[in-house]
């Protein structure tokens, strides 16, 4: 299993300038072989700064993605574009590694054991509000443990969004999440997860 998370922030001007790029990238990676799931998505704090998901059955299928036709016309196109900052990594359960980074560095790097949690929830945003969305992601961003979160609305559907999730352990996120039982029983995250699924209206869960 293979995750892949990053932000992409491009001049004010491209975000609608690339969107039909983007629908077909989209469009082209969910039906590619071995894709679990695949968005980008535009950050409730920015509305050129974009934020990329994916998850792969496996590194073969992911490989295969990254040399694709589709790939191959979705960068010519993202170059026509102004990137301001950029930064994708890759997980594959055993470690992390940069798929793209501009400028070089964006930011320290930061430790990613492997024993990390990643998450992907696609959820219903129709009764939340933006105000309710950004304190939750504030909140999550200064609890200890938390390495990443973002939520990014869907391009094409104003009703979805999908929230990011990178977190040091499952002991950190059980912390965040308040549920009661031991820190270091991970059956006691999957519990956590499953109470986000019937709160959240989450469409899908992703994590290794």
């Amino acid at each position: 299993m293979v995750v892949v998370q990053g932000v992409l922030e491009v001049g004010r001007d491209d975000v609608d300038r690339l969107r039909p790029i983007i629908a077909e990238q989209m469009a082209a990676s969910r039906a590619f072989s071995g894709c679990e799931h695949y968005a980008i998505g535009v950050d409730l704090f920015g509305a050129n700064l974009l934020r990329v998901s994916e998850r792969w059955r496996d590194r073969a299928a992911q490989a295969a993605h990254l040399v694709g036709d589709h790939m191959a016309r979705f960068n010519i196109g993202v170059k026509r574009a102004r990137i301001v900052r950029a930064l994708i990594e890759v997980h594959d359960g055993d470690g992390v590694g940069k798929l793209f980074e501009h400028p070089r560095p964006f930011f320290p790097v930061r430790p990613h054991p492997s024993k990390a949690l990643w998450l992907v929830s696609e959820i219903n945003i129709e009764n939340h509000d933006d105000a309710a969305m950004m304190h939750k992601t504030e909140e999550a961003r200064a609890a200890p443990g938390n390495v990443y979160y973002a939520i990014a609305r869907d391009l094409f559907d104003e009703r979805r969004a999908t929230v990011i999730e990178r977190w040091r352990d499952r002991a950190s996120f059980i912390s965040f999440s308040g549920i009661q039982g031991s820190e270091t029983n991970y059956a006691d995250a999957d519990a956590s997860i499953a109470q986000r699924v019937a709160r959240s209206d989450v469409a899908r869960v992703i994590s290794i």
